[in-house]
């Protein structure tokens, strides 16, 4: 794969990347008195790219990375330059509060603990980088290129480690003030991951009409609320 830097940058920070992530930590947190975009160079390598300012004075730090395309994986960066033995994100001691990980067709987004992330890298890097995918990314910038490194580690797999992921679908926003009635439940679907925590009933119907686990979700609903003649 040929990655143009030039224009991931432009695409990071182009105004559909922005209203997507604005939309994200809306739908994350409460009490967002401003999102500040760190334009300093140095502090977005410290792993800075927007500082959420809650009203509580509050500040949380985050790094964003975005895919155009829909996986089931963090791509997890160890080089950054396979040329010049650079190192990637996951080996740098980052300075930031969350890794912010979106999915940019689906509107999907997690929240990743940064501390957590770093521990359980160091613990299971070895290994995940045997087992799982290792994508190598050519790299253009000028006329100069190199090659990035990443280990594609599924996302139920990083879940099972870090449980405290924040995770919000832009495309399928929380909607509590809705119903009264509501349930908590993590289910993995092979195309599409849910992680809902306390959805409106009517929205989990919805929701189960539309998925590839159909009937998992039907029964689960059914057991759980008794709402077999709905479905």
């Amino acid at each position: 794969m040929l990655h143009d830097y030039t224009r991931s940058e432009k695409d990071s920070n182009s105004p559909i990347a922005l209203k997507f992530w604005v939309s994200v930590y809306n739908l994350a947190y409460s009490g967002i008195n401003h999102i500040e975009k760190i334009d300093d160079e140095v502090r977005q390598k410290q792993g800075q790219d927007k500082i959420i300012h809650l009203n509580d004075n509050t500040q949380i730090r985050i790094e964003e990375k975005i895919r155009w395309e829909d996986y089931d994986d963090f791509a997890l960066e160890y080089l950054s330059s396979f040329e010049h033995s650079t190192p990637g994100w996951m080996e740098k001691n980052l300075i930031t509060d969350y890794l912010a990980y979106g999915f940019y067709p689906s509107g999907r987004a997690y929240l990743i603990p940064w501390q957590e992330l770093k521990k359980a890298w160091e613990i299971h890097k070895h290994h995940w980088k045997k087992q799982y995918f290792n994508p190598p990314a050519i790299n253009k910038v000028g006329a100069s290129f190199y090659t990035t490194m990443s280990v594609a580690v599924p996302i139920k797999v990083i879940h099972s480690l870090i449980p405290s992921i924040k995770f919000v679908n832009i495309n399928e926003p929380i909607l509590e003030h809705e119903s009264s009635q509501t349930l908590q439940f993590d289910l993995y679907d092979q195309n599409l991951e849910f992680r809902m925590r306390y959805y409106p009933l009517n929205h989990l119907v919805n929701i189960a009409m539309q998925s590839s686990n159909y009937d998992k979700l039907t029964l689960y609903l059914s057991q759980r609320c008794e709402t077999k003649e709905l479905l």
